[in-house]
């Protein structure tokens, strides 16, 4: 840049100009807010593993951000690690997208790790990203178990894991009362196929239902006709999914009931309503399975 010339015979005038020559002038970025960074979507770009970290390195720094999707880039189960690790150190995010990346049971367990104690994170949708019953089981005593108060909604549909796994999801969230939506079947499956078309038992499906049911509040009359095409929803269940007492027919509470019987039972007490779950009497009928009344524990 050239440099200017002021020519002047008035010695004041000079002293001015070569004061305000002095000065350091403002550079632009200063001119304008620091920018702030509170939401980072990368989808469908197929990171690396050096650009994981180098992205990872970025979330440790970034106080201010708030939400991360990383939806379909392939970071497999080494980058998942990397973004658990990360986001240890960053309590300001609150939700979390990883849906298919490959995480497998070992990107599953750093996740788990990271949630059970993370103090700012509420949402977290880890569907598609090919967890097993390891991972699966291992997520659930490390992160539901927890019973962690800020995390709320888990989304872990789509992954490879079958009913035993979602059975030991069912018992973690037995004493967790802050997740209100744990979801294991793709919304757009129809309750009634549950069974039949998923790899879960309509028993599971309803257990975890439930115990979201009880830690998200009821709508307003638990009645039959309740709006739970909604609300099912809400609390990560099968489209239209209702709990049984609202059923017509309650036949995954005592197989074997006729439909009279059903009927009569969808009024039933707490007791028996809380019988022990996954329990079978001696001639192999179902006895029933714990799924708590609202306000009950």
């Amino acid at each position: 840049m050239a440099a200017r010339i002021h020519v002047s015979s008035d010695p004041e005038e000079k002293r001015r100009h070569d004061e305000a020559e002095r000065r350091p002038q403002p550079r632009l970025c200063s001119l304008s807010p620091a920018p702030v960074t509170n939401r980072i979507e990368l989808r469908n770009v197929l990171l690396n593993l050096e650009e994981v970290s180098m992205l990872a390195r970025g979330i440790r720094g970034n106080k201010t951000m708030r939400a991360l999707h990383l939806s379909f880039n392939g970071i497999g189960p080494e980058g998942a690690v990397m973004i658990a690790e990360a986001l240890a150190a960053n309590h300001a995010i609150s939700e979390l997208v990883l849906t298919d990346n490959g995480a497998g049971d070992q990107g599953a367990v750093a996740l788990a790790q990271m949630l059970s104690t993370h103090p700012g994170l509420k949402r977290a949708s880890l569907g598609s990203n090919k967890i097993n019953n390891k991972g699966a089981i291992q997520f659930a005593e490390i992160a539901i178990r927890a019973n962690n108060p800020v995390l709320k909604w888990i989304d872990l549909a789509g992954n490879s894991f079958d009913d035993r796994a979602a059975r030991a999801i069912a018992d973690a969230l037995r004493g967790n009362r802050h997740l209100i939506s744990v979801r294991i079947v793709e919304p757009s499956r129809v309750a009634e196929n549950v069974a039949t078309k998923s790899a879960f038992s309509q028993m599971s499906v309803d257990i975890i239902g439930r115990y979201c049911l009880r830690n998200h509040g009821p709508p307003a009359g638990l009645v039959q006709g309740a709006p739970w095409d909604l609300y099912s929803q809400e609390v990560g269940a099968p489209s239209g999914w209702a709990p049984p007492h609202t059923r017509p027919a309650v036949q995954t509470f005592a197989s074997g009931c006729t439909r009279d019987d059903n009927l009569q039972a969808r009024d039933y007490g707490r007791a028996r309503f809380e019988g022990e779950f996954g329990k079978a009497s001696a001639s192999g009928w179902v006895r029933g399975y714990h799924v708590p009344m609202p306000g009950s524990s």
